[in-house]
């Protein structure tokens, strides 16, 4: 799930517009007239809500969620049946990111 596309804003969006669409969203999905729609958005909500939940995402997708950037390596890493470490391009790109906060 692309959290951007069901947010419906771009993936260089800002938090304020990352909040009024959740806000929007909410008014058409409301837990009351569509819970599934609006556990899908504030899902997708949760996974970007903040820059670096952003940045985590944008690293990692939906390979390996984790409540720090170290868990989220060591999953990315541990996948069972899967032997591919993370390129160095992307490390590199992560960490000129955070170099720049």
């Amino acid at each position: 799930m692309n959290p951007y596309l069901e947010l419906g804003v771009a993936e260089n969006a800002s938090d304020e517009e990352i909040r009024l669409a959740y806000l929007k969203g909410i008014q058409t999905r409301s837990p009351e007239s569509d819970p599934e729609g609006f556990q899908v958005l504030n899902a997708a909500y949760d996974r970007v809500r903040t820059s670096d939940l952003r940045d985590m995402w944008r690293l990692f997708r939906d390979a390996a969620p984790g409540a720090s950037l170290l868990d989220a390596l060591t999953r990315h890493l541990q996948q069972s049946g899967v032997a591919r470490p993370m390129p160095a391009a992307r490390l590199k790109q992560y960490l000129r990111l955070c170099a720049q906060k």
